[in-house]
């Protein structure tokens, strides 16, 4: 995506596409709205590409990429996203420290987004046998009621990226915001 974004730039900023702007004054503020998209899409393209970077061997990253992902967020002022990270995250293997970043960037990244929250906790907790991930927020919540589903893209990536590490995922919706733990054996 990054590089047909990058292409499809390059093409909107071509000569052709200037010279009919030129010709077309009322066009003008919708040059400047698809440029601002054209370039906030690759900027998010980009920092998913990012995210998605396996961990390299012997870096240990789990607690410091947490930590910045969350300080990254609280820049704004809002929402205030706060860390509660045990001391022994960055001794688990790499491939659980990977999938561990990932699970809670993106439940971080839904909370803010979607949930609207204001203020988000993230736990992780070294267990015996798992480390547990727990992200809650004092936003909007999820839909109740039997009939309810969890259909969004990134819960499903959450489950999926869980069920493949042989993990658990809970979700619950108490009467206000969400709290999903989620279990990684380790």
């Amino acid at each position: 995506m990054g590089p047909n974004l990058a292409a499809l730039h390059m093409a909107w900023q071509s000569t052709a596409v200037r010279d009919a702007l030129a010709a077309a004054p009322a066009a003008a503020s919708i040059s400047r709205l698809t440029e601002e998209i054209l370039g906030e899409l690759y900027a998010q393209v980009r920092q998913i590409s990012h995210a998605l970077l396996p961990a390299e061997q012997g870096t240990n990253r789990l607690t410091s990429s947490v930590a910045a992902l969350c300080e990254a967020l609280n820049v704004n002022g809002t929402p205030q996203v706060h860390t509660l990270l045990d001391g022994d995250l960055d001794h688990l293997p790499v491939p659980v420290q990977s999938a561990a970043f990932r699970i809670v960037a993106e439940l971080v990244n839904n909370a803010v987004r979607h949930a609207q929250a204001q203020h988000v906790q993230v736990h992780l907790r070294r267990r015996p046998a798992e480390v547990e991930l727990c992200v809650e927020d004092d936003g909007r919540g999820l839909a109740k009621g039997p009939d309810a589903s969890i259909t969004g893209i990134g819960l499903r990536g959450v489950r999926t990226r869980t069920a493949y590490m042989g993990g658990s995922v809970s979700i619950e919706a108490p009467p206000a915001g969400t709290r999903i733990v989620v279990r990684l054996p380790c």
